[in-house]
């Protein structure tokens, strides 16, 4: 089984366990290379990953149950144009199944929550933030496109009351103009005006 993860290193010179560990378990077929690659039995303590994505089995990750790939580390992102919950998290995705995730950890770097930033992502490899605007650029790779994510909350207003209909365009497609008709649910002292 293959593995994707993500290590939270405080200082420089951390151990993640690479190669001999793969997410969080050891990884069984270095030790047996030829020539021997050994080592594995006295490489020390490990820093074990903060999240670790099974290739196979979404079960199998941990602590987010979720299928990962090819994980492209992004940055933290700082800036205010998302909410407050969402300042400091570090931004990451997965090539190849092309979601987008913020994670958030605490003040001892031990992971606490992950939440979809942006799904539908043809191979995200590249992260940068606009310094001007606080909005997240993402490379794609397969469509060779820049996308831009910014935060456009939606306003949930609930059911309106039935007080006016509007019908479809005629003609739809159109080259010009377009007309339609406003259906009002009773009168109005309201003048409208359309251009």
């Amino acid at each position: 089984q293959r593995w994707e993860e993500v290590s939270v290193a405080s200082a420089g010179g951390a151990n993640l366990g690479w190669p001999c560990r793969e997410g969080p378990r050891a990884t069984p077929f270095y030790p047996d290379l030829t020539p021997a690659f050994g080592g594995c039995e006295v490489m020390g303590a490990t820093v074990e990953p903060a999240l670790a994505f099974s290739h196979i089995w979404a079960d199998s990750s941990a602590p987010v149950h979720q299928r990962g790939n090819a994980i492209s580390p992004g940055p933290f992102y700082t800036h205010t144009q998302f909410p407050e919950a969402w300042r400091g998290r570090f931004v990451f995705g997965d090539f190849y199944r092309g979601w987008i995730e913020a994670a958030r950890f605490d003040a001892a770097d031990r992971f606490v929550a992950s939440d979809v930033l942006a799904t539908g992502m043809n191979g995200p490899v590249d992260y940068a933030i606009e310094p001007g605007t606080g909005w997240l650029y993402v490379a794609c790779i397969i469509d060779d496109t820049v996308r831009r994510i910014r935060w456009a909350p939606v306003a949930d207003v609930g059911p309106a009351a039935p007080r006016l209909a509007l019908s479809p365009p005629s003609p739809n497609p159109a080259r010009g103009g377009t007309s339609f008709t406003l259906a009002l649910s009773g009168w109005t002292d309201n003048d409208w005006t359309g251009g």
